[in-house]
């Protein structure tokens, strides 16, 4: 991971270059990660629906985005802190999600509890 920078800094950053999006909304996202990469997609894809209007879209998307970055720590946790086997797993078909991957299964609510559910009885 990056080092993070201190929150109120990267906020003032981040509202420099999506003006469109509340405060708030952008200090959430970056509390929810320090990869820069993920914050790119997270704050470019609330851009866009906010320009629209779409603001529940905006939050969709953010909610989406933090329950994938959450299901990624707890594989990272249960695979003892090794990112690749992580990884590989969440990558892997499971067939308790009708032979689809961990990560295809987030897309729905309901998705990302089944996978934190299994990743709790693992």
């Amino acid at each position: 991971m990056t080092s993070k920078k201190p929150v109120d800094e990267r906020v003032s950053r981040a509202m420099e270059q999506n003006p469109d999006l509340p405060e708030k909304f952008v200090s959430d996202i970056l509390e929810a990660t320090d990869e820069e990469i993920v914050l790119h997609q997270m704050l470019e894809q609330s851009q866009a629906a906010y320009a629209k209007g779409d603001h529940q879209t905006a939050e969709s998307a953010f909610a989406s985005m933090r329950a994938k970055i959450e299901i990624c720590q707890l594989a990272v946790q249960l695979f003892e802190g090794d990112e690749e086997s992580a990884q590989r797993w969440l990558n892997e078909p499971v067939k308790a999600f009708g032979g689809h991957t961990p990560l295809e299964h987030l897309i729905t609510a309901k998705g990302v509890d089944e996978v934190r559910d299994l990743i709790g009885r693992l």
